[in-house]
């Protein structure tokens, strides 16, 4: 667990996601200032079921009250929700790096697709570099992708998994991020000949790495 004693404005601090949304809330209420948060995955989450071990919403909503200044995030979630991620967006305004993963243990998450809030969080902070969001199917769909294209005017780094519903949704995603050079997507749904079109638009990329997409038969789309 996180000693708070230790924390100073500048440093990388880092814990894992046991030490739970009440965690966070002592986190927030302890270290106003602080600036750099990472949440790790322990080897042994998938084996516990201890409901205080466990980052969600609320913990992400405390967070983002209790420390403004944050500029670098990086956290496994159990459960998510726009109203959380909106609230980032509200307070976060200095938050350069984002990274979120919704872990598996949950079976049902009410509150997807996270349109609005993605949106909400982008257009709050508008100083994002890094932007990587790896959720489940079902939890962006193609409109949330434009949403992402439209308000990620100055990420340059973006890791996006189980997102999107068609290959609508990569192509509304490139007809934005003017500054993306390096983009990385898993668990991806979209055509070789959607991916080919959406790297012709995106005129700054210069990296891209997709898992699973849908290969033609003779993988002439990307031709």
């Amino acid at each position: 667990l996180l000693s708070f004693s230790s924390l100073s404005f500048f440093s990388i601090e880092q814990t894992r996601n046991v030490i739970g949304d009440r965690g966070l809330g002592v986190l927030a209420n302890s270290c106003k200032k602080l600036r750099r948060l990472r949440i790790e995955r322990g080897a042994d989450e998938q084996e516990r079921e201890d409901v205080e071990g466990i980052v969600s919403h609320t913990g992400l909503i405390s967070l983002a009250e209790g420390c403004p200044e944050l500029e670098y995030l990086a956290v496994y979630v159990t459960d998510i929700t726009n109203g959380s991620l909106e609230c980032m967006g509200r307070h976060l305004k200095n938050l350069c790096d984002f990274r979120l993963v919704l872990l598996e243990q949950q079976e049902n998450i009410a509150d997807l697709p996270l349109d609005n809030g993605v949106r909400a969080l982008l257009r709050g902070c508008h100083k994002l570099k890094r932007f990587a969001l790896y959720l489940r199917p079902g939890g962006l769909t193609d409109r949330g992708l434009g949403f992402v294209g439209q308000y990620s005017q100055n990420v340059r780094w973006m890791l996006l998994g189980y997102v999107g519903e068609s290959d609508a949704g990569i192509l509304a995603l490139s007809k934005g991020c003017p500054n993306l050079q390096r983009l990385e997507m898993r668990g991806c749904c979209f055509s070789e000949s959607a991916l080919a079109t959406a790297v012709l638009q995106l005129a700054s990329l210069r990296y891209l790495w997709v898992q699973g997409y849908r290969r033609s038969q003779t993988d002439s789309g990307l031709l």
